[in-house]
């Protein structure tokens, strides 16, 4: 059972650390954009914060005392299954079932994230910048920055419904990745918190526990 609990968490800390790291690097490529286009005020006001609190949250993750405090209850299982305790067995799954709840969150939540930061650029890759090489649109907008941008007829509902898409991605790019990684991060240490609290009554119950067989041995 410890061997699950381990791959369990390795996978977990495997999947979110490419997640943040993906994240990173494509933050990284719009500097250069941004460098070159100093009109930009809003990505560069929305980048600072993003920058920081996602560097806070791979912090976090990478945090010893963390690591520590999950090796530490996935060291005890065995002492706690072996104690056959029902008490102590309640708690154990409280705080096991609570801990893959928090595993899963992180990565349903860091996943969205990652989409809606990623989205814009597939998005410019592939539909805005064809339609500049072939000579269609402004160059200097992007299409959804115009009204008619493309010249034939046939184009315009795959361009309204590309540009609505990307207009709708760059909005959740703007405000909620970072709204929502903030309250990832809130989240997390609140139910870290949570988990420390439940595992320190699971110590000193396994010390009235066995201060409890002691003296019966001495009675006997």
């Amino acid at each position: 059972m410890v061997t699950i609990n381990v791959t369990w968490y390795k996978l977990f800390k495997n999947v979110s650390h490419t997640i943040y790291f993906v994240l990173l690097a494509f933050l990284y490529l719009e500097i250069p954009y941004i460098w070159n286009n100093s009109d930009q005020i809003i990505k560069i006001v929305n980048m600072i914060p993003t920058f920081t609190v996602l560097a806070l949250k791979i912090c976090i993750c990478r945090s010893e005392s963390i690591a520590d405090l999950i090796c530490e209850m996935v060291a005890m299982e065995e002492n706690i299954k072996a104690s056959g305790d029902k008490k102590i067995l309640g708690i154990y799954k409280k705080y096991t079932k609570r801990g893959r709840y928090i595993q899963l969150y992180n990565i349903i939540v860091n996943t969205t994230v990652a989409v809606s930061y990623i989205t814009p650029y597939i998005f410019k890759y592939l539909i805005i910048y064809p339609f500049k090489e072939h000579g269609i649109g402004d160059e200097r907008k992007l299409p959804y920055h115009m009204w008619m941008p493309f010249n034939k007829a046939d184009h315009y509902l795959t361009a309204f419904a590309a540009n609505l898409y990307l207009l709708t991605t760059t909005i959740v790019y703007y405000f909620a990745a970072p709204v929502l990684i903030i309250i990832l991060l809130l989240y997390t240490s609140f139910r870290l918190k949570v988990l420390g609290y439940i595992l320190k009554n699971i110590k000193k119950y396994e010390n009235k526990v066995r201060e409890n067989q002691k003296d019966d041995t001495v009675e006997a």
